[in-house]
């Protein structure tokens, strides 16, 4: 069990969380809760664990999978930094369901089911700020949909990929911590097709493949491509 690590600079802890929040109700979830590191590739929790607390997302991304009875993986989403899960806790549910690993190198913050619902019911600004995020949720797993129903497998690659290049804010060598499989699981298409995909993108001067990774040499390009600008 990890152990409680308060930390004097309570500003850039809670950077990407708690920024438009007081320093008192940042101190307040400090003493409340855990900090823990997984390293890349790390199982979080498995199915079979107990579904008691919620995890907030300071750095690194993790994957949200279920595994079927032929060993085939689903992964239904991905958490990127600045964003929790877990929350199904709050439904005291008796075990998780579903596995959560780190892709990256990941510090994440725990908080216990009974001090959450405590948070939810005591702070207002809190509460809304929560109920915004999973309204978010709701509408990005619309527009996955969407995409499945009306978008090619190209197209929902090039859309994912910018999506998780804005997201990881990948500035400077531009360079995504990817695999195909990863890929392929985030648009619903099978990977020899995620990687055929990719190879024609990177013939076109889009895109550098290495391993374990992606680089996207024009963001720009990539954007109008996805058809985001």
């Amino acid at each position: 069990m990890p152990k409680r690590q308060l930390e004097p600079d309570l500003r850039f802890r809670f950077e990407d969380y708690f920024k438009h929040f007081s320093y008192d109700f940042k101190k307040r979830i400090v003493n409340l809760s855990l900090r823990q590191h997984f390293s890349a590739h790390q199982i979080i929790f498995f199915p079979d664990d107990p579904c008691d607390r919620v995890f907030f997302l300071r750095s690194g991304r993790v994957k949200l999978s279920k595994i079927s009875n032929n060993q085939r993986e689903f992964c239904f989403r991905q958490v990127a930094q600045g964003n929790f899960f877990g929350d199904e806790c709050l439904l005291k549910l008796p075990r998780r369901g579903y596995y959560a690993t780190a892709l990256v190198n990941t510090d994440l913050m725990l908080i216990h089911r009974s001090d959450i619902t405590r948070l939810l019911q005591e702070e207002a600004e809190f509460s809304y700020a929560v109920s915004c995020a999973l309204c978010q949720r709701n509408l990005d797993t619309e527009r996955s949909l969407n995409a499945l129903a009306f978008l090619t497998v190209r197209e929902r690659v090039l859309q994912s990929l910018y999506q998780r290049y804005v997201c990881d804010d990948v500035r400077q060598d531009r360079s995504l911590t990817l695999t195909h499989r990863d890929l392929a699981q985030m648009v619903s298409a099978s990977r020899e097709t995620v990687t055929k995909v990719l190879q024609e993108l990177q013939q076109e001067d889009i895109i550098v493949l290495g391993n374990r990774s992606i680089e996207i040499k024009d963001p720009k390009v990539l954007s109008q491509l996805a058809g985001i600008l």
